[in-house]
This record gives structure tokens, C-alpha cells and sequence, in this order.
């Protein structure tokens, strides 16, 4: 499972990247979570995978270029 979680965490990371996810954003916010950078999504899937995971999932759209 660990291996999962780790694994998850990077490849998200890396998606976060390729879609601009946190360019446009100066500053990080908890409550403005499409504005997150690639490393704070793949620290909150890395640390909460089964609740974030499927959430950037859903956010990815949003995430994409904000």
C-alpha cells in the first residue's frame, strides 16, 4: 500500500506539472485549492491518498492552467 501511496504522489505531481496547476498563483491557500502548486497536491495525496487522490481527480479540470 505504501508503494501505491508513493507511486500516486509522484504521478500526480507530475501531472500537476504538465497541466500549469499553481502558475498563476502567488500564494498558497488552504480554502483555493485549484491555485495549489504540484508539490502541495502530491504532499496531500502522498499523506491523505484514499480522500485526495480521487479528489485531484475530480479537480484536475479546474487545477489545469490556474
Amino acid at each position: 500500500m505504501a508503494v501505491l501511496t508513493v507511486v500516486s504522489a509522484i504521478a500526480v505531481y507530475f501531472n500537476a506539472t504538465t497541466t500549469g496547476a499553481g502558475t498563476r498563483a502567488k500564494t498558497e491557500r488552504l480554502r483555493d485549492v485549484e491555485t495549489w502548486k504540484p508539490a502541495s497536491w502530491a504532499v496531500w495525496v502522498f499523506l491523505f491518498w484514499p480522500f485526495f487522490l480521487p479528489y485531484y481527480i475530480w479537480k484536475r479540470d479546474a487545477v489545469r492552467g490556474a
